[in-house]
């Protein structure tokens, strides 16, 4: 696959599947947090509040992994 996203018709609208790029990006993963976080406090149901609140942490922890390769990167010189 390319780095451009390609489109898929879903019954809730359009899906993009992810390109390689935003896999190791840092700042897409705190994105998708935000995202999460913002969802969650629209929601009234505590279990389904919680469940987002983990997806969002789950996303937090993608985004320190994703930092952590772009520092190995740095220092070693080769790409991930």
């Amino acid at each position: 696959m390319t780095g451009e996203c390609e489109r898929a018709k879903t019954y809730g609208g359009i899906w993009r599947v992810m390109p390689y790029r935003s896999f190791n990006d840092p700042k897409h993963w705190r994105e998708r947090a935000e995202e999460a976080r913002a969802h969650a406090q629209q929601m009234t149901d505590p279990e389904a509040k919680r469940m987002m609140l983990a997806i969002a942490e789950d996303y937090e922890k993608l985004a320190r992994r994703a930092q952590e390769r772009l520092v190995w990167e740095q220092k070693s010189g080769q790409p991930t």
